[in-house]
Formats: C-alpha cells, structure tokens, sequence
C-alpha cells in the first residue's frame, strides 16, 4: 500500500514500511523492518531537510538515508561533444525533485537531468520481506558521456553488527590513504576479511572509532550478493543485484569520523570508482552512448536468524 504524507510517500506492507521523498532526489529516508522494530537506515540527525541545490556540497547537508549518486560520487569536469560539464558533489540527484506518481502497489519517480540529456526513471514497491529498486536511465542526446551509478544507503550500526561481500573476496583496495583507520597507502590492496588485526567483517573495530575509511573490492565482483548481520537482533539484511550490472562494489564506514556520524554503506556501483575520471584510467568506466539504457534492480530482504 502507498499513501502520501505532505512531500513524503509511504510504502507498507504486513514487514517493511519505507519513507520516500520524491523532492530530494528520490531519497528514501526511512526503511524499518516492522516485525523487529529495526529502522535499517541511519536517520538524519537534524531532524529536518535543508534545501540543496545543483551543485551543493553534500557535507554541508544531512548525510543520511539512502540516495542514487549519478553520474559521479566525486565532483569533476567532463568534456562531453564540444563542452565541459560539471559533475557535482555526490551526483546531481540528490539535489533534484523528481516527478512521483503511484497505484496500490508501486511509486515511480522520474526526471530530466539539468547538466546532461538523459531521462533517469525509478520504481520502489516492496515484496513480502523485500523492499525493491528499479531503475531506467537513458541517453536521451546526441553526445556519448562517462557516468558511475552508485547506491549509496547509508545504514545503521549496533557495536556487533558484521558485514559480508561475496564469498570469494579474498583482498580490498584502500580508497582513502591515511586518513583512514590504520596506516595504509591510498590504494594498497590488503587481505581480506583480516590484516594486521584488523576484521573488516567487523563494522567497529577498536580503530575505527572517531574515523571513516572506505574500501572496494578489487575488479568485478563474481556475485551480486552482500549485505549486513546485526546479531543482536537476530537479522541479517541482503542486498542481491545483477553482478553483470552492478560490477564493482565499495564499502564506506564512519565511526564517529564525519561529524560524528555511525553509519556503514555497502555500495554496488557501475564503475571504479568515485569518479570517471579514475575509472577511465582503470578501465573500468562505463560510457553510455547515445540511445543507450541502463536498466537494473536491486532487492534489499530482511531475513530472521
């Protein structure tokens, strides 16, 4: 069932009720699994939403929720055809408003980008003990231009939660360098799921306290499963997705490093990673020619252990 709320739609069911706000990009700012009274999302601190706009930074607002970051994370300039084009901070999406409309079942979101010609469409509804995201983006112009879709959920921490990446990940490369929680070199590959004491299964380890650091998973990811264990509650929390869509996968952690923010994100992404321009030099930087779509779905279950 949907309902509206003033500028919010409320997505339920007898499991999950989820908040969405068509005027801030799509955000959805709430996913709670009501059989455990487990909000999943880490809430906004200021309790209200500032207004941002194109081009904003995204610290100087409320980093919480879940938000699309298209065509970017980091911002940079793009020659696309005969110009140069901004790609802003975490993304244009999030600054958007985007047209919403519902049945009984299903919410669409849709806009226009305001930098670039692609028409982005998003459906939300929820699937028994599953809420689902599925998305359409489309080249609409006449110019090919680089772009990096990434999830970015920021989600809730209990001191016992745990993290899982698909089964056969056996290192993660360092995105941050020393400003992260030990001391490693900005992409130094490292052994996984443990190095030098530290458990990145863990989402607090003693050396995270007061941090945030974030990781990838080198290459492409052999399957489109991750997610999170809150032992406690007796939960675990998937995040299923087609590999050959979403190849890449980042995780990002801040204990208290970034304006005293708890929260952990697990990422899948079309490239690697942050931003095009890194990605190309990777070569792993999708280009999306004109005409062309992206089109893909990602299901995130609530699962009682």
């Amino acid at each position: 069932m949907i309902t509206k709320e003033n500028n919010s739609y409320i997505i339920t069911n007898d499991f999950i009720r989820a908040v969405v706000l068509p005027e801030r990009g799509g955000k959805i700012s709430s996913i709670r699994y009501l059989k455990k009274d487990f909000e999943l999302l880490f809430q906004n601190p200021a309790g209200n939403w500032g207004k941002a706009d194109l081009g904003s930074s995204f610290e100087d607002f409320e980093a919480a929720g879940a938000d699309d970051t298209f065509p970017s994370i980091d911002p940079e300039n793009v020659k696309v055809g005969n110009k140069e084009v901004h790609y802003p901070d975490h993304g244009e999406l999030w600054t958007a408003s985007m047209n919403a409309e519902s049945n009984s079942d299903v919410l669409s979101l849709s806009c226009r980008s305001r930098i670039l010609d692609y028409s982005y469409n998003k459906k939300i509804w929820i699937d028994g003990k599953s809420i689902i995201l599925s998305y359409k983006i489309e080249n609409t112009g006449i110019d090919p231009f680089p772009a990096i879709w990434t999830l970015h959920a920021l989600t809730a921490v209990d001191s016992d939660t745990e993290i899982f990446l698909p089964e056969d990940v056996n290192e993660v490369q360092n995105a941050m360098g020393k400003d992260g929680i030990l001391d490693w070199e900005k992409d130094e590959r490292l052994p996984y799921p443990v190095v030098d004491g530290y458990d990145f299964r863990k989402a607090i380890n003693e050396t995270d306290k007061g941090k945030c650091s974030k990781f990838y998973v080198p290459g492409k990811v052999s399957e489109g499963r991750c997610g999170y264990i809150y032992p406690s509650r007796g939960l675990r929390v998937v995040i299923n997705y087609d590999k050959g869509k979403l190849p890449y996968l980042g995780f990002w952690k801040t204990i208290g490093g970034f304006r005293g923010d708890v929260n952990i994100a697990l990422e899948p992404s079309t490239g690697f990673y942050d931003n095009t321009a890194n990605a190309k030099k990777l070569g792993c930087c999708p280009i999306m020619n004109p005409g062309d779509i992206y089109s893909f779905e990602i299901a995130i279950s609530f699962e009682d252990i």
